[in-house]
């Protein structure tokens, strides 16, 4: 598979470079849990979204996850309203 297209983006002061689209294999251990597995809440749901779709935040691919965490809530809010439809659309773009 070549190179994913990314895209660069600052959201609330942070420097985010995140991948253009999710892939469905990425996203069905999320939206489709193996059975006997608990189906994550939605906070979880968008974590991981977010954890999959971005590449870099503010220069470093280091513990994404942990650091988006640590983020004031309105960043982190702002993070999930600015990357979630980037690679979960619900319509097409115009």
């Amino acid at each position: 598979m070549s190179e994913r297209e990314t895209k660069e983006l600052d959201i609330a002061g942070h420097k985010v470079v995140t991948k253009t689209y999710l892939a469905v294999s990425e996203m069905q251990p999320i939206l489709d849990p193996e059975p006997g597995t608990p189906e994550l809440s939605p906070f979880k749901k968008a974590h991981e979204t977010l954890k999959l779709a971005i590449v870099s935040l503010d220069g470093s691919a280091d513990n994404i996850g942990a650091r988006l965490l640590d983020l004031p809530v309105p960043d982190y809010t702002a993070f999930i309203k600015t990357i979630t439809p980037l690679v979960n659309p619900t319509t097409p773009e115009k």
